[in-house]
C-alpha cells in the first residue's frame, strides 16, 4: 500500500499593478523572453544530448535577459468559448511559463521535488475595468524551499531559489513599468 505524506507550507503571491494595458504588458513580456526567437524549448530540451549544447541554446534563445519563453495558455479564450460568447466577455488573461534551464539546474541538483514549479509561471491579467493590467506570480523560493518532511532544508536549495525570486520580480517589475520598458 502506498503512503501518504503531507507537507503544509506558506507562499506569498505577488502581484504588479500597472496602468498600462494588457496588449503592451503581453508585448513587453513578449519581447523579453524572446518568444518570436525561442521556438520550442521544451522539446529541445527533450533531445539534448550534452551539457554545451543546453548552455549554448539557453544563452543564444535568452539573450541578454534571465528567461526564456516555454509557452502560454489563454484562459480568457476558453473561458468565453465555454460560456458561449458572455457580455461582457472574460478579461484578457493568460498563464506564461517561463524559465531558465540553467537556473533550474542549480535547484534542480539538490531537491529533484523543485521540478514542480520551475520553470515558474506568471498570469496576465486585464483588470476587469479595462483600465490596466495586474501581473502575479507565487513567490518560488516559499514553495521551492519547502522542507523534504524530515525537517531538512538545503541551503545552496534556499540561495538558488533566492536568486529566482530576484530575476523574475526583476523582470514583471520591467515588463509593468510605465515609465519605460528595457528588455
Amino acid at each position: 500500500m502506498a503512503t501518504i505524506r503531507r507537507i503544509p507550507f506558506t507562499s506569498t503571491r505577488i502581484i504588479y499593478e500597472t496602468p498600462l494595458p494588457v496588449s503592451e504588458v503581453l508585448s513587453r513580456l513578449d519581447k523579453a523572453l524572446n518568444r518570436a526567437g525561442a521556438g520550442d524549448i521544451i522539446k529541445f530540451l527533450a533531445g539534448v544530448k550534452t551539457r554545451e549544447e543546453v548552455e549554448k541554446k539557453v544563452n543564444e534563445v535568452r539573450g541578454d535577459g534571465d528567461f526564456v519563453y516555454f509557452g502560454c495558455n489563454s484562459h480568457s479564450d476558453w473561458l468565453n468559448t465555454y460560456h458561449d460568447h458572455p457580455v461582457p466577455p472574460a478579461p484578457t488573461t493568460l498563464v506564461y511559463t517561463l524559465g531558465n534551464p540553467l537556473i533550474a539546474a542549480t535547484m534542480l541538483q539538490h531537491e529533484l521535488m523543485t521540478g514542480l514549479y520551475v520553470p515558474p509561471k506568471i498570469l496576465v491579467t486585464e483588470n476587469e475595468n479595462g483600465r490596466g493590467t495586474r501581473v502575479l506570480y507565487d513567490k518560488p523560493s516559499a514553495a521551492i524551499t519547502v522542507a523534504d518532511g524530515e525537517g531538512k532544508e538545503r541551503e545552496a536549495l534556499r540561495s538558488a531559489a533566492e536568486v529566482l525570486d530576484e530575476k523574475l520580480e526583476r523582470l514583471v517589475r520591467s515588463v509593468t513599468n510605465p515609465e519605460g520598458f528595457e528588455a
